[in-house]
């Protein structure tokens, strides 16, 4: 599985996107969800989504696979859980190199 990821900032922008009815935006919601480095980059990232189009179907295929990949992440999160409990039961596992945090790259 190679995992998408897309950072707070991204996401939160992604998000309002989302639920937007028309292709304006409003530049002070989208540079408030600016974190850290993206701050700097304020005037780039309203210019790369200025004008912006997606349709009603577009958001409803986004939504849906969001909805999904975060599924996915859960379940993964899951499975390590369960693998670092079974692993951990042996008396023989050491403690010191643990196991779980396989997909630390997968954010929802």
């Amino acid at each position: 599985m190679y995992p998408i990821s897309f950072g707070k900032s991204s996401s939160s922008i992604i998000d309002y996107l989302l639920e937007q009815s028309g292709t304006t935006i409003n530049h002070e919601e989208i540079a408030s969800k600016l974190l850290k480095s993206l701050k700097s980059k304020e005037d780039a990232v309203i210019e790369s989504i200025e004008g912006y189009q997606m349709t009603d179907a577009q958001k409803y295929r986004m939504r849906l696979i969001r909805a999904h990949m975060d599924y996915i992440t859960a379940e993964i999160n899951d499975i390590d859980k369960q693998i670092e409990s079974l692993i951990s039961s042996d008396p023989d596992y050491d403690k010191s190199y643990p196991v779980t945090n396989y997909h630390s790259g997968c954010q929802t």
